[in-house]
């Protein structure tokens, strides 16, 4: 009976091998999300603290939250990090310019259209190169402090909407960057939309009050991702054909974004706002409030809140890293961790059961394995749908030297590409 049962297992285990197999991936990518998995960590266990220093006035600090606050925050942990692109100046200025002219060589030859931006391809930042900082820079904050607001609000957008992110990344990497797409990445990018679908009918069924809160979420949905895929497209391109770091792209933005959100978490401290305001103080309500912080935060809760905004600074950098070495579509990963709001699980939940939010953690889980199977972590052998992954790609390659690979190059260069690998011979290869 236990040897059936044994082989059983075994028939099983060599199905299950042929349908799922493990891709062709760079191992920094997947280390990349497991630091980011540990800063969250990091970031629970010092929320975890803040709440316990001051339990005095735990219920006043939670229900006075304002807008800026945790912008400020992010800012001020990403212009920290020009402390180690200084370091790393010192220390590689030969080996960088090296690299730099060589992959300037490189990136100018590509067709993207987002050289339209970047009409000047060598370091020197333009004044024009300035004014579009400046823009991307108002963009981020006005989508940083609208997603605060619509939070804070608790009526709409309280919700994840990292699909439409990422439809619009998928856009923007196909029209833009020239990538090429195949079975496997548009049919998990059509599953991935059922997925969203059911999960956005329970949403409608459980959490949802009016129609009129349904369209205004959906559309606020739509416009925030597509501003979030601009400024990704933006940061990438600024990487790419302007030679920023990470670092700097990360610390530029952290430094100008960080004033205005200061400057204007003191204008908002003097400009009452009784109907729509958040933070209560000296019996009046702002939208936010500096003298509120001043005086109920103690020193503790200050330091720990200035540790928060570098860990928040350095998920920042971690997507900065991950659009500069790999394509725009690895960052799923990584923003798949910014899933529904507590808020709107414990709404679910109450006007439903436990049902609604099984199927909702059922379906993150999918869309998961999707994006694993998207960026070719993860192979699905059958339906032809692993026919044209980068495994078996190069496997065709070695089999016959002769096959016609211009295609199927231009998928590998674009889709897989690490800057710090010399992609010159797999260029030679595609001639």
């Amino acid at each position: 009976m236990n040897k059936i049962k044994i082989y059983n297992f075994k028939y099983i285990k060599n199905i299950m091998g042929k349908c799922i197999s493990c891709g062709v991936f760079d191992k920094k990518y997947i280390y990349i999300n497991l630091v980011q998995l540990s800063i969250n960590l990091i970031i629970i266990i010092l929320f975890t603290i803040f709440i316990h220093i001051n339990i005095s006035k735990l219920d006043t600090i939670l229900k006075n939250k304002g807008i800026f606050q945790d912008a400020l925050l992010t800012y001020i942990g990403q212009s920290l990090f020009i402390i180690p692109e200084l370091f790393l100046k010192k220390r590689l200025k030969k080996e960088t310019d090296t690299k730099s002219n060589s992959l300037f060589k490189r990136r100018s030859k590509k067709s993207y259209l987002i050289e339209l931006i970047f009409n000047d391809y060598s370091d020197r930042i333009t004044m024009k190169d300035r004014i579009h900082i400046a823009l991307i820079s108002l963009l981020m904050l006005i989508v940083n402090v609208t997603k605060a607001y619509l939070s804070l609000n608790n009526k709409t957008l309280d919700g994840n909407y990292n699909f439409i992110e990422f439809l619009f990344l998928f856009i923007i990497s196909s029209f833009i960057y020239n990538m090429v797409y195949y079975k496997h990445q548009y049919y998990s990018i059509i599953l991935m939309l059922v997925f969203e679908i059911i999960k956005y009918f329970l949403k409608i069924k459980y959490y949802y009050s009016s129609k009129v809160t349904v369209i205004l979420d959906l559309l606020l949905q739509i416009v925030l991702g597509f501003f979030e895929g601009i400024i990704i497209a933006y940061l990438k391109g600024l990487m790419q054909l302007k030679f920023y770091s990470p670092y700097k792209a990360t610390y530029i933005f952290g430094f100008i974004n960080g004033i205005i959100s200061l400057i204007l978490l003191i204008a908002f401290s003097y400009i009452k706002a009784n109907n729509i305001g958040f933070v209560e103080y000296k019996e009046e309500k702002y939208l936010d409030n500096i003298f509120f912080i001043i005086e109920n935060y103690n020193i503790g809760q200050i330091i720990i809140l200035f540790f928060m905004g570098i860990f928040y600074g350095a998920i920042n950098l971690l997507y900065n890293v991950t659009i500069n070495y790999y394509s725009v579509c690895h960052i799923f990963l990584l923003l798949q961790s910014r899933e529904f709001s507590s808020s709107v699980n414990e709404e679910i939940q109450k006007n439903s059961g436990p049902l609604a939010i099984s199927l909702i953690n059922l379906c993150n889980l999918m869309e998961l394995l999707l994006s694993l199977v998207f960026l070719e972590i993860v192979e699905l052998n059958f339906f032809g749908l692993s026919e044209n992954t980068k495994k078996n790609i190069q496997k065709r390659a070695e089999e016959d030297p002769k096959l016609d690979k211009a295609n199927t190059c231009v998928s590998e260069l674009e889709f897989f590409n690490d800057d710090n690998n010399d992609d010159s011979n797999i260029n030679d290869n595609c001639n």
